[in-house]
């Protein structure tokens, strides 16, 4: 029998490859990571929290269950809302690190520290006490 692949093993290596750095593609591996736990998290959430609204809305008016199948409803529609901003913002900060990039700006996929000019400047100006 042949061992199966690790699938943290693979992104590593595809990460590697298009950045060049292992290091890098270890801070891809666990934003992304990172990122996908926040989206489970605010689904779980959202679910839960309406779920609840909707149960004591049904003890309160004795509508039940029925204001807590609507509230589970509202929940994943809201929680899969959420998840959709989130991966729309991913994906523009993830355009905008390309755009850096080929612009010079960055070179190991990491974000760009350093100062504008004109920052830099100004900054240097306070140190010499003019």
């Amino acid at each position: 029998m042949l061992p199966r692949p690790d699938p943290a093993a693979r992104l590593i290596g595809t990460a590697s490859a298009r950045h060049g750095t292992a290091s890098s593609s270890r801070r891809d591996l666990w934003v992304g990571l990172d990122h996908g736990s926040i989206m489970g998290m605010e689904l779980l959430a959202a679910i839960l929290t309406w779920t609840a609204i909707g149960w004591l809305l049904d003890r309160w008016l004795s509508t039940s269950p029925w204001l807590l199948a609507a509230g589970a409803i509202i929940g994943n529609t809201a929680g899969l809302y959420l998840i959709w901003l989130r991966s729309k913002q991913m994906n523009d900060a993830e355009e905008a690190r390309r755009e850096r990039a080929r612009a010079g700006h960055e070179t190991d996929g990491g974000p760009d520290l350093r100062m504008p000019a004109t920052e830099a400047h100004a900054t240097r100006e306070e140190g010499r006490g003019t």
